[in-house]
């Protein structure tokens, strides 16, 4: 019986090889033409944005004008990547009913420590986000700082507060990004059009780069309030 089984799998069907070898020769028919072009092109491409992303975006930083302008629904499919993780985990975790006492009590430093931390976290967060467009930085990574607040407190010993308020907060800032996304095919011509004057005489400034700053601000919100779901996710345990 199980050498039945063995050369059932081993079979392979006809219109499978067929269909492999169709692909593997179009596959090898059009490689030189991609191998021959793809770095020029790469060169022309990259050239290209370091010349005009600071004059149509209004941003220093060509790295935050491609990641939040140019490539701006990728990035709003990114996010919506993060919170589909943060959902699964809650599905997934949020199954068993389980009681469970903490192994050991937390570490008296970080459980003392953690007044003092937790602003510099937040405002270290904010800066990273609202600079993004400055200096390196951005919305993803001063959220993922301003997520180590929760962090800290678990490691303290202490619990997510207001998680429900954390939540629509979230889907709040999540739906205001689609919205002035699409906002800019009506008053601006385009998807992520820009809704506010960009100020090429304050060039370099806070505020001279349009809606980027706004748009980092969400994702910045969007991504730390994401990942502080994931780790109270991890904390949780519901009482029988």
């Amino acid at each position: 019986m199980s050498s039945k089984l063995g050369k059932k799998r081993l079979f392979i069907s006809p219109m499978h090889l067929l269909w492999a070898i169709v692909f593997g020769g179009l596959f090898f028919a059009i490689l030189p033409a991609i191998s021959g072009h793809e770095s020029i092109r790469s060169e022309r491409v990259g050239e290209s944005l370091l010349v005009q992303a600071p004059a149509q975006s209004g941003a220093p930083n060509a790295v935050t004008a491609v990641v939040v302008w140019f490539r701006g629904l990728d990035t709003l499919g990114e996010v919506s990547v993060l919170f589909l993780v943060a959902a699964a985990l809650g599905m997934i975790l949020g199954r068993g009913k389980n009681s469970t006492e903490p192994e050991s009590k937390p570490n008296e430093i970080v459980a003392h420590a953690k007044t003092l931390v937790l602003p510099h976290f937040m405002l270290t967060g904010l800066y990273i986000t609202i600079h993004g467009h400055l200096t390196p930085g951005g919305g993803f990574q001063g959220g993922v700082m301003a997520a180590g607040m929760a962090l800290l407190l678990i490691l303290a010993g202490d619990r997510v507060k207001h998680l429900h308020a954390l939540h629509f907060l979230e889907g709040l800032v999540g739906s205001l990004y689609a919205l002035v996304a699409i906002s800019g095919i009506w008053f601006a011509g385009s998807f992520l059009g820009n809704l506010i004057p960009i100020k090429t005489e304050a060039f370099g400034t806070l505020f001279s780069a349009g809606i980027i700053p706004v748009l980092y601000i969400f994702i910045g919100i969007k991504v730390g309030t994401e990942i502080i779901s994931i780790y109270d996710n991890f904390q949780r345990r519901e009482e029988a």
